[in-house]
């Protein structure tokens, strides 16, 4: 077992810092809206960390606080058989992405993270009103789960696609937010054997996982708080200038290290 030491080498207390930050962030997104924690980590903390590492680090924090988030739930097996094709093609999607993430230069795969944020932002100010039918939503699963999966097996931001795949369907609030949670833990079994198999995580990746599970989870319990008194166009609007000044920085970053 390596010593605490050897896990936490190159640790500075800036990268401390960053770390409690982009944690206490993505759990106060996560509380207040269901969705968000590695679509605000990832960015915040590869600032301070190599892009694969910031991902490798948020996979434990995602796996945890989407299970706490569809713990009891009743609907999860009928969720499961329903969206069984989305999920089958998430897995097959994660294990390709994987692949292409530990044969990419870390400032390609700071270009391709900004901007999967920023055509996230896009869609946000849009914000399109499709309605896909039953039909629809038996035609579109699949293809939804291998884009998803390929996405997030690059970047952990596999919920984006999946995301406006689901407010289409006109789901309530409650099925939602149960059915993201399934789907970002049903993601999180194959992304995190790839990425052990890949050699992307390893021991020091876990110790760091392990340690931001306390900022993470005191960010989601204030934001479950918050969820009830704070103004929802108003978090609105700040979740998409937070995301769009993060998009900007990781582009302007990865594009500026590869010229």
């Amino acid at each position: 077992m390596p010593e605490l030491a050897t896990l936490f080498a190159g640790m500075t207390p800036g990268a401390w810092a960053m770390l409690v930050f982009a944690m206490l962030c993505g759990g106060l997104v996560k509380g207040v809206h269901g969705i968000g924690l590695p679509l605000v980590s990832v960015p915040i903390l590869s600032a301070a960390l190599p892009v694969q590492t910031a991902i490798a680090v948020t996979l434990l924090p995602v796996l945890v606080t989407n299970a706490y988030q569809i713990r009891l739930g009743r609907d999860v097996l009928p969720i499961a058989r329903r969206f069984a094709l989305l999920l089958a093609g998430l897995v097959v999607g994660i294990l390709a992405g994987v692949y292409m993430l530990a044969n990419l230069s870390t400032d390609f795969v700071t270009v391709i993270l900004g901007v999967i944020v920023l055509c996230f932002v896009v869609l946000r100010l849009c914000a399109p009103r499709w309605r896909l039918g039953a039909r629809g939503e038996r035609v579109c699963a699949l293809p939804v789960g291998l884009t998803a999966g390929v996405i997030g097996g690059v970047s952990s931001l596999y919920g984006i696609p999946v995301t406006i795949f689901l407010s289409t369907l006109g789901l309530d609030r409650q099925t939602f937010v149960r059915t993201i949670g399934l789907v970002f833990v049903t993601g999180m079994v194959p992304l995190y054997a790839a990425f052990t198999a890949f050699e992307i995580q390893g021991p020091r990746e876990i110790a760091l996982s392990l340690v931001a599970l306390v900022p993470v989870f005191i960010g989601y319990l204030i934001g479950e708080r918050l969820r009830g008194i704070i103004s929802e166009v108003a978090f609105q609007r700040g979740f998409t200038v937070l995301l769009a000044a993060l998009g900007v920085t990781l582009l302007y970053r990865g594009i500026s290290a590869l010229l």
